[in-house]
């Protein structure tokens, strides 16, 4: 289970906020690839940051700085992603709101996890 690791928190992320994204009203399969691009780009990135943090932090402070700094950059890199892309208005907010989803999927899975 090692060797898939990674891959539980980019399959989460890509069903919760294609989910989400659906639910916020966002249609086409344009719209759909680009969260769904933007996202196996930035969540593998965050998951790869999280483990080389841990290897030199405690957990309650790589939570920190992935809560505090990693995942703010992230919502504003995939919101110049959609503004660039995404054929919906205010793509900031989508992007932040699609975080937030995934971001409690994520806490939800992990303390049903243990």
């Amino acid at each position: 289970m090692n060797n898939f690791r990674f891959l539980v928190p980019l399959i989460l992320t890509e069903i919760l906020e294609g989910i989400g994204a659906v639910l916020l009203g966002i249609r086409g399969r344009k719209n759909l690839l680009l969260i769904f691009l933007a996202n196996m780009i930035t969540n593998p990135a965050l998951t790869m940051c999280g483990a080389l943090l841990y290897r030199r932090l405690s957990m309650n402070a790589v939570l920190a700085v992935i809560y505090l700094i990693l995942e703010p950059l992230i919502i504003l890199a995939e919101g110049k992603i959609y503004e660039s892309y995404l054929e919906e208005k205010h793509p900031y907010r989508i992007s932040f709101i699609l975080n937030l989803i995934s971001m409690i999927g994520g806490v939800l899975w992990n303390w049903l996890r243990f």
